[in-house]
């Protein structure tokens, strides 16, 4: 592509003056013969290009000391490499190479050798004879013991060996007294997942974990002479084996800062106490029951796991290991006084009509009104239900089931709680959008259970696909059908919801006495709100001293609705501690009012006075009620007026001609009825001449237009943009940030962007898929249901700049570091950019590792101002050393040499 071809001549001209070359990620058909005219490089990146075989000039770039040639389909090894006598660093990571030359050992300054990920069966011998190797990765492949000349390797400081079919640990390594870094972890770094950050050497180019977990047999022992001998081991990497304790000579690991053992079933060995510099202890899944006791004693802890584990701590408290000091003082806490928590939250949703207040009215007074009134925004109720003679408060949340009420709904949808989907038996699956309610539900529960209850049981039959929605949802664990009116079906529901609250995680859950103290003392407040100053002071009037305890203690109050309190969202997360019942009735008596109905939205001051006109909301208070809509994303504020967009008028205007425009879509599995309206308030600037109404707005910016309306029932957005070929692209990635922004705030929601064939408008091809089949290096695609093909970039052109996206594409994983993308626990998508950061610094002279990557190294000389190595992390982000990203930390050589310290940054 004529792109890459200018994108690879630029990264040429840089390495002129750099002595680096990157064209990681470019397809090169072969080594561009210019380079051989840079007789000053000292870095070639070139992971992931698709090159087979260098050419033999290669060879005589004398300069060459870092060499990353990881992902590429050789052909064997490229024997220009012997020519580079001053290569210090060498990436072969999945190349499929499985034997190494003889000559190799006349690399003799080579320090670095990443060899992950070739289905290598014998470790190669010649290795042994490499004098000065310090770094050694050999992850993934099917090595079953090491050889005895292992011993020659005198400076081997880091040995990855994880995801090797070893039945035992080799006795080769008793030998290996200089080792500091050791894995053997049966999967991976620990048996993490790929999306998170891995640091000092670790090969991210190795195979996704987990993919030979099945493969082979764990490790069921450990020989007590892997701690007694190896006594410098600073970091080991035992994870996802079937160890059941831990040899008695862990104790002599005096120089242990990392330990990282999860998947086992080691429970929580007692010798770690004797561990005075462990700073980092991973013990995820390994059937720990009790709360450990004694951590007080590892001053230097810093990060602490105890996820997955059977214990009787609330998730808010492990869910951030990088607060180890936090973690600690709870598990302390509740070693002595504590009480269970025994309260839940229920969430009863539905449409308008289908008897969702008469239901809780049964459940809970067991009586019925046949006048009921509908409810008006959210009606909440304190329910106490016996659950195995132990009274349990269930928090009963009734939402309002107006469509004008869908928007705010996603506020109020958390964790720790139960759904009741109440559906109208007389009334279909479609009238009741029973499928548009439980992917709602999945989309903002975290997994909860949900009970769906067909009402009104006395007037029809239920008629829908049980075993179907059952399959689809397996978060459903029952569907009761009711009538109010004649109790039936309600003894029923409520032994389901008793022995749904008995299996709900954590719902007795051993809470600190202090907790409860602020609890009480939270919900017996006159105050509709608290500031979060005053929320800590509380805290700590009752001993909570703590951040992060404090942020826990809210966090499940939150989700308990106890309270309000939105710190995971950043539009909400400097407001204050409320009442959710004032909050919410002030929010839905704006958006419920007849006055705002009759004035399409459209509201002035003295508007929201006569709404909101009584002594529950004094003048004083009703700026905190708009302000919070605000920060819902329900209004905003222009020339004077509020303006609601989902009050606005359905009917779509007259919006011109929108003929040969670039056409962008977004589909979603379903799609919340308040993204359009959260769209309008983002951009309510660039609003195009005040056109706009309920489900679409037209916005303008730089003598370009853009047509972006939602169609909730097929769950597409649509986007249409006119103009020039370079506004029209900025436009674009404008509305498309906006949204992919809105719906981080949305655990669970992400759309799928879809861009149109020229020549069949209704023919449409995922975006993200586009450009993985450009950076495969593909030039056409045929798009499902036609046989002709279509050029890929014609397709990503009118959305992106060519050369923009070439450069993006050739630098992600730069970007992915940076932006730390997450969710994704599952994410298998690799990290390239890591193969050689990743050894650079465990070898001499080499600087300049990217602390903000998790990568922090060390010097041979113990300097203990030096930080230590950090841990794997998931995708929150890595303890980070306190140092900038700018910061560089050396190694110092090994004594065999003396070498100038070069340096090596991220490419931008």
């Amino acid at each position: 592509m004529d792109a890459d071809l200018t994108l690879i001549a630029q990264r040429i001209a840089q390495a002129e003056g750099t002595g680096e070359l990157n064209l990681e990620g470019i397809s090169l058909r072969e080594i561009p013969p210019e380079i051989q005219d840079l007789r000053h490089l000292r870095s070639v990146f070139l992971a992931g290009t698709g090159l087979r075989v260098l050419p033999p000039w290669f060879g005589n770039l004398k300069s060459i000391q870092v060499l990353d040639l990881a992902a590429n389909p050789l052909k064997g090894f490229p024997n220009a490499i012997l020519g580079l006598h001053n290569l210090q660093q060498l990436g072969l990571a999945g190349t499929g190479i499985v034997q190494l030359p003889d000559r190799i050992v006349e690399l003799r300054q080579l320090e670095a050798l990443v060899l992950s990920g070739n289905n290598i069966l014998y470790m190669p011998l010649q290795i042994c004879e490499l004098p000065n190797l310090r770094f050694l990765d050999l992850g993934d492949n099917q090595i079953e013991d090491l050889p005895p000349e292992f011993h020659k390797l005198t400076w081997l400081t880091h040995l990855y060996l994880n995801g090797n079919p070893f039945r035992s640990v080799p006795e080769a390594l008793r030998t290996a007294r200089t080792l500091r870094v050791l894995d053997l972890s049966r999967t991976g770094q620990a048996g993490l997942p790929s999306s998170v950050v891995q640091i000092a050497g670790a090969c991210a180019l190795r195979r996704p974990p987990g993919q030979t977990e099945n493969k082979y047999k764990p490790l069921t022992t450990l020989p007590n002479w892997l701690f007694s001998k190896l006594r410098q081991l600073e970091y080991l990497y035992l994870g996802n084996h079937a160890l059941y304790q831990l040899p008695p000579s862990l104790p002599m690991l005096h120089n242990l800062v990392g330990l990282f053992i999860a998947g086992n079933r080691v429970g929580f060995p007692g010798a770690l106490l004797q561990l005075a510099k462990i700073q980092y202890l991973d013990l995820r899944d390994n059937g720990i029951t009790v709360a450990p006791q004694g951590l007080d004693r590892l001053s230097a802890l810093r990060y602490l796991d105890l996820r997955q584990n059977d214990l009787p701590v609330p998730p808010e408290i492990l869910e951030k290991p990088h607060e180890a000091p936090s973690i600690v003082d709870y598990l302390a806490r509740v070693a002595t006084n504590t009480r269970p928590l025994n309260e839940a939250k229920l969430l009863v949703v539905g449409e308008g009509s289908v008897g969702k207040s008469s239901l809780i009215r049964r459940l809970v007074r067991d009586d019925f009104d046949p006048h009921e009134s509908k409810t008006e925004g959210i009606d909440i109720t304190r329910w106490k239900l016996m659950v195995d003679d132990t009274e349990t408060t269930l928090n009963t949340w009734d939402f309002g089931g107006q469509e004008i009420m869908h928007a705010t709904h996603q506020f109020f949808l958390t964790r720790r709680s139960i759904y009741l989907l109440v559906i109208d038996v007389r009334q279909g699956e479609e009238q009741n959008r029973v499928e548009y309610w439980l992917k709602l539900i999945q989309t903002f529960s975290g997994g909860s259970p949900i009970i769906i209850v067909a009402n009104k049981g006395d007037q029809a039959i239920l008629d829908i696909d049980q075993r179907g929605l059952k399959n689809k949802y397996p978060d459903i664990v029952g569907i009761v059908t009711t009538s109010c009116m004649r109790a039936t079906g309600i003894n029923e529901l409520r032994r389901l919801l008793t022995d749904t609250v008995r299996d709900l995680p954590h719902v007795r859950d051993l809470l600190p006495s202090a907790f409860f103290e602020v609890k009480e003392q939270l919900e017996e407040m006159e105050s509709d709100y608290i500031s979060i100053e005053d929320y800590e002071q509380l805290c700590r009037e009752q001993g909570i001293l703590s951040r992060g305890p404090q942020e826990a203690l809210v966090g499940f109050l939150h989700d308990l609705g106890t309270v309000l309190c939105f710190r995971d969202d950043p539009r909400l997360a400097d407001t204050h501690i409320l009442n959710p019942s004032w909050v919410t009735g002030g929010v839905y008596r704006i958006l419920n009012s007849h006055l705002a109905a009759q004035r399409k939205g459209l509201l002035r001051w003295n508007d929201i006075d006569k709404i909101l006109d009584s002594r529950e909301y004094p003048a004083d208070r009703r700026l905190f009620i708009v302000d919070m809509m605000r920060r819902f994303e329900l209004c905003y504020e222009a020339e004077g007026m509020f303006l609601v967009p989902d009050l606005l008028t359905k009917e779509e205007p007259d919006t011109g001609d929108w003929s040969n425009s670039l056409a962008f879509n977004i589909k979603y599995d379903v799609l919340p009825s308040n993204i359009m309206c959260r769209l309008i308030v983002r951009m309510n600037d660039a609003i195009s001449m005040g056109t706009v109404w309920r489900n679409g707005v037209v916005l303008a910016m730089d003598f370009n237009r853009a047509l972006v309306k939602a169609d909730r029932e097929d769950a597409i957005v649509t986007i249409l943009v006119s103009g020039s070929a370079g506004g029209r692209r900025g436009l674009l990635t404008a509305v498309r940030s906006q949204i992919r922004s809105i719906e981080r705030t949305m655990p669970g929601l992400t759309g799928t962007e879809l861009v149109p064939v020229p020549d069949k408008p209704d023919i449409w091809v995922p975006y993200r898929h586009l450009l993985d089949l450009e950076a495969a290096g593909r030039p056409t695609v045929v798009p499902q249901g036609l046989v002709n093909d279509y050029s890929i970039s014609s397709l990503l052109d009118g959305v992106e700049d060519p050369l923009e996206r070439a450069s993006s594409m050739a630098n992600a994983a730069n970007a992915a570091v940076d932006q730390d993308p997450t969710p994704a626990a599952e994410n298998t998508k690799l990290n390239k950019k890591m193969l050689m950061w990743g050894i650079i610094g465990a070898c001499a002279g080499v600087v300049a590792i990217p602390v903000s990557m998790g990568i922090a190294l060390w010097t041979e000389t113990k300097d203990e101002n030096l930080p230590a190595r950090p841990p794997v992390v998931e995708s929150s982000g890595p303890p980070t050393s306190g140092l900038s990203p700018s910061q560089e930390i050396s190694l110092s050589p090994s004594p065999s040499q003396s070498v100038k310290p070069t340096t090596r940054k991220p490419s931008k």
